[in-house]
C-alpha cells in the first residue's frame, strides 16, 4: 500500500524553466547588440557550453553564470568586465526570482495530502533549493522537503530509509527521466512521469522510459493524483497503466 509520495519541485510544481528561457532570451539580445550574432546561434553556443560545465559544476549556482560569460566572450572576446558582469547577473537572476506554480498543482497537491504523506525531493544547490521551498505558496502541505545535490537511486534508498518507508510503499511524481524516474524505479518505487519543458540536453536527452509497470505517464498533475487517490487501497503498488507515450515536453502542462 503507498503510504507516501515524493515530488520533484522544479517543473513538477513551479516553472523553474520559464526562468532560464527568459534569461536565454535577455542573453542572446545582449550578445545580438554586441556581436550581431542571431540568436539562435548565439542560444546553441550558451546550451552547449551548459551541458559541458555541468561536469565540473553539476546543478550548483555557478554553472550558468559561467556558461553566459563564456557565450558572450566566445563571440566578443574583448567584452569589458562591466558586460560580463551584466551576463553574468542576468544568469544569477535565475537562482533568486520566484517561479510560477503550474497550474493545477495546488488542487492536486491537496487531494493527495488527504491520502498520503507528502515529501518534496528535490536536486540543485541546497541552498537555492531552500529558498524556492520556503517560497511555495503551499510548503506547509509537506512533511518534510529534501534538497540534494543529485539524485541517484542511492539517493532515494537512503531517503527512505530515514522516513522509515519500504520502497513500495513510495510514489516519485517529476519531470525528469533522469533524476526523478529511472532512479527510483532503479531503488524500487513506482513513479509517475509528468512531462514538461526543462533542460532537455541533461535530463531527457537519449534517456527513455523504464519498461517496467512501475513507471507510468500523465500529462497533468490531477490527472496522477486522481489515479494514486483511485488505487490507494491496493497493495504493494499503484495500479498500473499501459505505458503512453509522453506529449512533447513544450507541450506539456
Amino acid at each position: 500500500m503507498i503510504k507516501a509520495v515524493l515530488l520533484d519541485m522544479d517543473n513538477t510544481l513551479i516553472a523553474t524553466q520559464d526562468l532560464f528561457e527568459e534569461a536565454h532570451d535577455r542573453l542572446t539580445a545582449f550578445i545580438h547588440s554586441r556581436a550581431l550574432t542571431p540568436p539562435a546561434e548565439s542560444l546553441a553556443t550558451v546550451r552547449r557550453f551548459e551541458v559541458e560545465l555541468f561536469t565540473s559544476f553539476g546543478y550548483g549556482t555557478g554553472m550558468l553564470p559561467q556558461a553566459f560569460e563564456n557565450a558572450l566572450l566566445h563571440y566578443a572576446p574583448q567584452s569589458p568586465a562591466a558586460d560580463i558582469a551584466a551576463v553574468r547577473g542576468m544568469a544569477s537572476d535565475v537562482y533568486t526570482r520566484p517561479a510560477r506554480v503550474i497550474p493545477g498543482v495546488p488542487q492536486a497537491l491537496e487531494k493527495l495530502a488527504g491520502h498520503f504523506d507528502l515529501y518534496i525531493l528535490t536536486a540543485g544547490e541546497p541552498e537555492a533549493q531552500q529558498r524556492r521551498i520556503d517560497a511555495l505558496p503551499f510548503k506547509n502541505i509537506f512533511r518534510g522537503t529534501f534538497p540534494v545535490p543529485e539524485k541517484t537511486p542511492e539517493t532515494y534508498s537512503v531517503l527512505l530509509k530515514k522516513l522509515g518507508l519500504k520502497p513500495h510503499e513510495v510514489v516519485m511524481i517529476g519531470d525528469s527521466l533522469k533524476s526523478d524516474i529511472i532512479p527510483s524505479v532503479a531503488a524500487g518505487l513506482s513513479a509517475i512521469h509528468i512531462p514538461h519543458a526543462n533542460w532537455i540536453g541533461r535530463e531527457m536527452a537519449g534517456l527513455k522510459m523504464p519498461e517496467t509497470t512501475l513507471a507510468t505517464v500523465f500529462n497533468h498533475m490531477s490527472g496522477a493524483a486522481s489515479h494514486l487517490i483511485a488505487g490507494a487501497g491496493r497493495k504493494n503498488s499503484i495500479a498500473p497503466l499501459p505505458s503512453r507515450k509522453p506529449a512533447h515536453p513544450a507541450q506539456a502542462a
